[in-house]
This record gives C-alpha cells, sequence and structure tokens, in this order.
C-alpha cells in the first residue's frame, strides 16, 4: 500500500490573525475590573458615612473608623445628605414649605394694603417669595391698581379702560410704558480738530475724541428731568437726586407707543419724540429717537421748529432704585 501522503501545512491568513485578537480581548474583558471595584467600594464608603449601618469588616480597627468617618464629613460638607433629599421629594407639589412663617400667614386685605406702597417692579420681586404672595400679587385687583397708577398719568386721556386689551394684566405686560426708577442714557462720540493756538501744547495734526451723554429720568408726577453732560452714568446716580444747573425739568406723555418729551433749558425749548422699543426681551428697556427739535423761547405754542439730524439713536434704560 502506498503511503498516505500528509497534507501540505496551512498558511496564516489574516483571517486568523483577526480571529486570534478578538479571543484576546475577550479573554482580557473576562478578567475583574480593579478600577470599577475601587469605585464601587468608595460608593458603598459613603452610603455607610450617611446611613450608618452594621460593620462589614470586623477586623478593622476602631482608630481607622473614626479617621475615616471624620474625612468623609469634612469632604461632604456641601452635600445634601439622602435624608434632605429624600424629605423634599416626598414633600407634594401643593404643599408650601412657607406655611409656617408668621408674614406668609397674613390676611389677604393687609397683604394687598401692604402692595399699595410698592411700586411695580417690586411687587413683582414681592410675587416670588411665596406661593400665598403669588397668588394674591397676582389678582385681578393689582393689576387694576397697577395699571391706573401708571397710565393715568403717562397718558392724556386721563381715564383708564380695557378696550381692546383681555385683562388688566394684558394691559399692564402689553402696553407701552416709560420705567421709573432709573434713567435713559445715550452716549455720543466724536472727533474734531483742536483749536491750536499758543498757549496749546499739542502737536499739529492732533485729533481730539469728544464724549458726552443724553439722560432721561421719567417721574410719576409726569416730569422728567433731563440732563447733557460729560458726567458718566455712575457720577448721574447722584446727579438726579441734587438740583444742579446741567439738570433742567420738563413734562412727557406717552401716546400710541410714542414718548414726547418737551423741556426748557433756558436759552431754548427742546422737544424729543420717542419710539419705545425692547432691550432683549426686557420690554419698554429702550428709547429710539425719532425727532429732536428747537423753539425760541417766544414760540410758546411750539410752531416753529429747528430740527436736528438723529439717525434713530438708541437710550437703553439703567436701574437705580433710589430714583
Amino acid at each position: 500500500m502506498m503511503a498516505m501522503m500528509s497534507d501540505p501545512p496551512r498558511v496564516r491568513t489574516r483571517r486568523d490573525e483577526a480571529e486570534e485578537e478578538l479571543e484576546r480581548a475577550l479573554n482580557e474583558s473576562l478578567q475583574p475590573d480593579f478600577l470599577a471595584e475601587i469605585i464601587a467600594a468608595e460608593s458603598r464608603m459613603q452610603q455607610l458615612s450617611v446611613a450608618p449601618q452594621e460593620p462589614v469588616s470586623p477586623t478593622r480597627a476602631p482608630e481607622e473608623d473614626g479617621i475615616l468617618g471624620r474625612l468623609l464629613v469634612d469632604d461632604e460638607d456641601d452635600v445634601d445628605t439622602t435624608e434632605t433629599v429624600a424629605f423634599e421629594a416626598n414633600v407634594p407639589d401643593d404643599v408650601d414649605l412657607n406655611a409656617e412663617v408668621p408674614i406668609c400667614n397674613l390676611p389677604e386685605r393687609m397683604i394687598l394694603i401692604m402692595l399699595e406702597y410698592l411700586d411695580e417692579d417690586s411687587i413683582g420681586l414681592f410675587s416670588s417669595v411665596c406661593h400665598r404672595f403669588h397668588a394674591t400679587a397676582r389678582s385681578d385687583s393689582i393689576w387694576s391698581m397697577m395699571c391706573h397708577r401708571v397710565f393715568s398719568i403717562q397718558s392724556l386721556a386721563g381715564a383708564v379702560q380695557l378696550r381692546k386689551y383681555k385683562s388688566w394684566m394684558h394691559m399692564f405686560v402689553a402696553r407701552p410704558r416709560v420705567k421709573y426708577h432709573g434713567y435713559y442714557v445715550l452716549r455720543i462720540t466724536y472727533y474734531k480738530k483742536p483749536e491750536l493756538s499758543m498757549w496749546t501744547d499739542l502737536p499739529p495734526g492732533t485729533v481730539l475724541q469728544a464724549i458726552y451723554y443724553r439722560y432721561f429720568n421719567f417721574k410719576r408726577n409726569g416730569t422728567v428731568l433731563y440732563c447733557m453732560t460729560h458726567r458718566h452714568p455712575r457720577e448721574m446716580f447722584e446727579g438726579f437726586r441734587r438740583p444742579h444747573k446741567e439738570i433742567h425739568l420738563g413734562s412727557y406723555y406717552v401716546s400710541k407707543g410714542e414718548v414726547y418729551v418737551v423741556v426748557n433749558v433756558g436759552h431754548s425749548i427742546l422737544q424729543f419724540i420717542f419710539r419705545l422699543a425692547s432691550r432683549w426681551r426686557a420690554p419698554n428697556t429702550r428709547l429710539i429717537l425719532i425727532s429732536h427739535a428747537q423753539f425760541h423761547l417766544s414760540d410758546v405754542n411750539l410752531r416753529h421748529p429747528h430740527y436736528f439730524d438723529t439717525a434713530e439713536e438708541e437710550f437703553n434704560f439703567r436701574r437705580h432704585w433710589p430714583l
């Protein structure tokens, strides 16, 4: 018989190498993950420090337990405990945590009287204190009070009626009005050549930058304070609280989303017409100048204006509560 011939050795291919690599990776994945075990052990230790249980390892020395407990407590001073989190999670949504506060339990009539002494913006902050204040401050009587307080002065009509508005809240939110407790400011910058003389030290060809500001501070009684000065807005916070020769008193009213201002500045009469606009998402925080006219002092009826270019300059509102 003829001896059987042995098969030639099989040549290794890329497929064989890929299978070996896959098998090696599978074996490594079955080995214990020491990093995961360390993280799990630390998590168990934190749970033991929050909710004490029976010691897992009786062979641990008491000194080690005390040191470990102090370290864990020091590291978790700024972390809510499980008792606090569980308590807040178990509180129903309709339960007011401020129910035990005495001022939150005042009769509704007394709260309404308190709101009569607050301005419109303060009432909005007041409503954010608790559920009781929020419900009272958003009542229709409060919205009606704020609408009559603001629009009876700012509009020429005098009587305040709903007409096209659905409610008093809708009127107060949607109807244009100027804001109090602050001022609208415009910064104007331009460049000019200096007047050279024997007393100036500026070299020839120098160009100077000139900066000045215009301010309007509206009051609740229908008056407005106007100022054109080089003083920075930070300095004008106190400037409007004291009489000054640069500050002039005028009057204003709001009609169809536009603000009409007339100011006597001593040498002439100025008339400004603004369009109320929003800045970002804050309504009525921007005035866009659409007309700027000057009249002679003898022109009492304002019939012969001299108009200036405006380029729709924008006055932005800056809050200052003491004003």
